[in-house]
This record gives structure tokens, sequence and C-alpha cells, in this order.
């Protein structure tokens, strides 16, 4: 196996990880009989389109997650100051870890894969 294809493994596995996240939510909810639980599907549906379309297209998927990531986290900054006290403060730091992050390190490595294949490294 070659570098390449390893990156886009490594890159798989964060977006692997928030998939796992949406789904326990969304099938545990319903399976406790809340049926919004439908609501983390949707989500994970796209995830795996993603996962799939950033194995065939590394470069355009590593752009669209960063720009996605870098958007995501300049809300969750903005909100971050706009909290009213610490404890809210602290509670908007999750989202980063749990969705921004993950996307951010895919799209880097993705892209990093792309950047390998095109030089031959």
């Amino acid at each position: 196996m070659d570098t390449t294809n390893r990156l886009k493994i490594i890159a798989l596995v964060p977006l692997g990880f928030t998939l796992f996240v949406l789904l326990f939510f969304g099938i545990g909810e319903m399976l406790g009989g809340d049926f919004s639980g439908i609501g983390h599907l949707a989500p994970a549906a796209l995830l795996i389109l993603l996962m799939w379309a950033g194995w065939k297209f590394p470069q355009w998927v590593g752009i669209g997650l960063i720009v996605v990531a870098v958007l995501f986290s300049i809300n969750i900054g903005i909100n971050f100051f706009r909290a009213p006290d610490f404890e809210n403060r602290i509670m908007n730091i999750w989202p980063l870890l749990i969705i921004s992050l993950p996307l951010l390190v895919s799209g880097l490595l993705l892209f990093t894969a792309h950047r390998r294949d095109q030089k031959g490294i």
C-alpha cells in the first residue's frame, strides 16, 4: 500500500469517529422511543458520502472540509466570546472538538495525500 492510500485511510478515521458519534446518538435515541434521533442520521449519511468522495477526490473534498471547519470554528469563536459566564464558554468548546477539529484534520490529510500523489512521493 502506498503512502497516498495510507494518508487517505488515516484521514477517514476522524470522520469515522464523528460518524460513530452521530449513529450512536441517533440509533440510541430512536431505540429509547425518541424519534428525534432521525435528525442525527441525515448528517451521518452526509458524512458517509463525504468519506466516499474523499477517497475518490481527495483534493476537492480536503479543501471543502478545511473551509467548512474554519467557518465553523469562527462561528464557535464568536459564540465563545458572547457567552455570559465561564461555564457557558467551556460548553462552547465541545462542538469545536467533536465537529470542527475532525473536519480540519481530515481535510488537511486528504489534501496532503493529493499533493503527495501529484508530486509522486
